[in-house]
């Protein structure tokens, strides 16, 4: 029984063996020839003490947060937790709320600082409203445009199509070969619809 298993042993390392061999050598071919290994410059430093260590990297500073700008007029209401900013407190927040005006410059350009947001909406609605009549009354509507009489425009479908069967009839590529058919048919098509 152990001469057995010693020789599935030697023949699974004979097998094995080679094997890794052949993997190790195609891992190994698989590699940089040369990788480029960077030293820091301190260890330069060290290997040579006569050469002057390079300057520390400036930091910039970080940049200071964002500081939320509010309105005059605004309020801040605490309830519960959650933070709410309002510019009507009796409407949005709770009565046992804290309310607290906040402090803070002057809105962005663009919105009014004293007004409420829906009256500015409001009067933006209404300027909106008051360009767009303004130019619907100025804008007149175009004259319809008038059609040819039938026996003009089917003379005219039936040129265009003589003039693509004179084409496809030259020699020509498989692509504009199909594009001049594609547009014969559609001409068809029309000539169809137009009774000639």
């Amino acid at each position: 029984m152990r001469k057995d298993s010693a020789r599935v042993w030697a023949i699974v390392g004979a097998i094995a063996v080679p094997l890794a061999a052949l993997l190790g050598l195609e891992y190994l071919g698989r590699m940089p020839a040369s990788p480029e290994i960077s030293t820091p410059p301190a260890a330069t430093a060290m290997a040579n003490p006569r050469s002057p260590l390079p300057e520390p990297a400036l930091l910039a500073p970080p940049p200071a947060p964002a500081t939320p700008r509010y309105a005059p007029g605004t309020y801040r209401c605490m309830s519960q937790g959650h933070a709410v900013y309002t510019d009507k407190p009796e409407r949005d927040c709770a009565a046992s709320a804290e309310v607290r005006p906040v402090n803070a410059a002057p809105a962005a350009a663009g919105i009014a600082p004293a007004k409420p947001y829906q009256q500015q909406l409001a009067e933006l609605e209404q300027a909106q409203a008051a360009e767009a009549a303004r130019t619907a009354v100025a804008a007149p509507s175009p004259p319809p445009a008038s059609q040819p009489p039938r026996a003009e425009r089917c003379q005219a479908l039936w040129a265009d199509i003589q003039r693509l069967d004179s084409l496809l009839r030259l020699p020509h590529s498989a692509a504009m070969g199909d594009h001049w058919t594609t547009e014969r048919r559609r001409l068809s098509d029309l000539r169809y619809a137009e009774h000639c």
